[in-house]
């Protein structure tokens, strides 16, 4: 049984895409431009979700903004100051990555509760965490803001704002778009992916999945590559050595992993509401 009726996911996904429609023009985006980004924002989720659920990533990011497509292939100039400028400032919060998109997590979550839970507990308790996390993260964030300053956030956090303004300057001031080499590299790299596709559902013996040359490029992989490589091989010696049995035999095991390291960020996040860690000053 699915966690929500087919109905209220459909219409609840319509509703909640049209209001942030109407937002971004009632701010003053060009209603063309907010259809174009957000209607290719389910499409980076839905990558984001099967390369951590399939591929088995623990976190990935594309390694591009859905805005920047937008300004190469459509062209700053197209758009306009306005409309770039709007695109930036909604756009600019990592809606590409792990960061934001909850959807692997809630596959996660549901191939959880398939092991013996009831998915609409599982439903209600996940809605509930997120409302709880929109609400403190958004007091505690403005409060660490204003009452430690820049100087003392995390480099992300001191760093992004001022990069984004620093691209939204540089869009502005050299109007961009793509020449024939980018879109011949764009429609190349889309083919390829297309026939590693095709060719991994026509051949079992196909070796190369697609995800791995979507996901090979970024920072994720630079910074996780000998773990996903020990993951890969437990994987692999277990079941070369016991087969599925016992493949199936330790995969809670490997549940356990996965809510322990939950477990453990949630701990510190909540003991450093209370208990101020030690400070990162930038020069």
């Amino acid at each position: 049984m699915p966690p929500l009726p087919y109905r209220w996911a459909f219409w609840g996904f319509w509703l909640c895409w049209g209001f942030i429609i109407f937002w971004c023009t009632r701010v003053g985006m060009e209603t063309l431009w907010a259809v174009l980004l957000f209607g290719a924002l389910p499409w980076a989720y839905l990558v984001v979700a099967r390369v951590i659920c399939e591929a088995g990533m623990f976190i990935y990011t594309t390694p591009f903004r859905l805005y920047d497509v937008l300004f190469e292939t459509a062209g700053t100039e197209i758009l306009g100051v306005k409309n770039v400028t709007l695109v930036t400032m909604v756009g600019w919060s990592e809606m590409r990555s792990t960061a934001t998109a909850e959807l692997p997590y809630l596959m996660q979550a549901y191939r959880l509760a398939a092991e013996g839970g009831e998915r609409w507990k599982i439903t209600l308790g996940m809605g509930l965490a997120i409302l709880v996390t929109l609400l403190i993260s958004h007091v505690v964030s403005l409060y660490v803001i204003y009452r430690a300053g820049l100087g003392k956030l995390s480099w992300w956090a001191s760093g992004a704002a001022r990069n984004t303004t620093r691209n939204l300057v540089g869009y502005l001031t050299n109007p961009t778009e793509m020449d024939l080499e980018e879109w011949f590299a764009l429609l190349l790299g889309g083919g390829l992916t297309a026939l590693l596709v095709r060719m991994r559902l026509r051949y079992v013996w196909w070796p190369f999945h697609p995800l791995g040359f979507v996901a090979w490029y970024g920072w994720p992989i630079d910074r996780y590559v000998v773990s996903i490589f020990l993951g890969w091989l437990a994987k692999v010696i277990t079941l070369r050595i016991g087969g599925l049995k016992l493949f199936r035999d330790l995969r809670p095991i490997a549940f356990g992993l996965v809510l322990g390291i939950c477990f453990i960020l949630t701990f510190w996040l909540v003991f450093h509401l209370f208990v101020p860690g030690p400070p990162v000053i930038f020069e």
